[in-house]
């Protein structure tokens, strides 16, 4: 990157910075990419489960005294500061982590990314920003207003499952009057096969239930999930996953869900690829015809897929 002013102000060169490094953590998984392109790196975070938070940590070397006479900033005075940013499309949410200082040692900023508010796929954005520059001179091309990006360095976070297109809700069953207030989770699905994916589908788990209470103070510790918070995961996922069926034999009785094959990020879209997934040669009518008669193949044809994956 030159010392380009066609966003108003100089930056400085991609030279000023090294040993640029973003480290990915979700759950027991660390994952480790190297930006040393300004091109945005493109990675898929397989381990996302649904509600897990995922921190993102930075870390970059700068020549500090390159970066200031590059942007013509005075070398008193002037202060850097690095953060991580991060939005997710699918949600409409973005966030950021703490500001820490430029120096001419390593920089480290993180952020952690709240499990239940990403689905899809995530943005993360690594910042060198003005903090502060003591000369005012309107006649100058160096940068002034604090906030300003000198540089950056961005990862496309691909989140993998059903999880990652599943809005999930944690709140007292018994307090918002549900019918059921004992209930772990309660599944919500729509049944238009034009909607968004992300907003056909609503997990809603009941902390005022102890086991999923306890599930979910052990994710968003940021601790190693116990056997019995791994064992909850894997029984909400075959549930939505059942339901999931469920809702495609249905629909098919009323859709031609094949026609939503192609038309991406559609509920129809999930629909008919799960479908597809776990019954490949049996078409809707045929396969709700035998789950009319025998009501547990739906369930145990999950369980035996879920298992050969997990």
């Amino acid at each position: 990157m030159a010392n380009d002013i066609s966003y108003g102000f100089l930056r400085p060169q991609d030279s000023d910075f090294s040993d640029i490094s973003l480290t990915v953590e979700c759950g027991n998984d660390i994952m480790n990419v190297t930006c040393n392109s300004e091109n945005r790196q493109v990675t898929e975070l397989s381990s996302w489960g649904r509600g897990n938070d995922v921190l993102v940590k930075a870390e970059f070397s700068t020549d500090l005294t390159a970066v200031v006479e590059d942007c013509d900033l005075p070398l008193q005075g002037s202060r850097l500061g690095a953060l991580l940013r991060w939005n997710c499309p699918s949600t409409s949410i973005r966030g950021y982590g703490n500001t820490v200082p430029v120096t001419d040692t390593v920089s480290r900023p993180t952020v952690r990314i709240p499990g239940d508010q990403i689905a899809g796929a995530v943005s993360v954005e690594l910042d060198v920003v003005l903090l502060d520059n003591p000369v005012t001179d309107p006649d100058s091309v160096a940068p002034a207003r604090p906030g300003s990006v000198l540089w950056s360095r961005s990862l496309r976070l691909h989140l993998e499952g059903v999880g990652a297109t599943v809005h999930t809700s944690s709140y007292d069953f018994s307090e918002a009057h549900e019918f059921d207030p004992g209930a772990m989770w309660r599944i919500h699905l729509e049944s238009d096969p034009e909607l968004h994916v992300t907003r056909a589908i609503r997990v809603c788990l009941n902390t005022s239930n102890k086991i999923t209470k306890v599930a979910l103070d052990n994710i968003n510790s940021g601790k190693s999930l116990t056997k019995e918070t791994q064992m909850w995961q894997r029984f909400l996922d075959i549930d939505l996953r059942t339901h999931l069926l469920w809702a495609a034999l249905g629909l098919s009785h009323e859709h031609a869900l094949s026609e939503y094959e192609y038309d991406e990020e559609s509920y129809g879209q999930m629909l008919y690829g799960t479908l597809r997934s776990y019954f490949p040669d049996d078409d809707p009518a045929s396969m709700l015809r035998k789950a009319a008669t025998d009501p547990g193949l739906i369930a145990a044809r999950v369980q035996n897929n879920y298992g050969d994956k997990r």
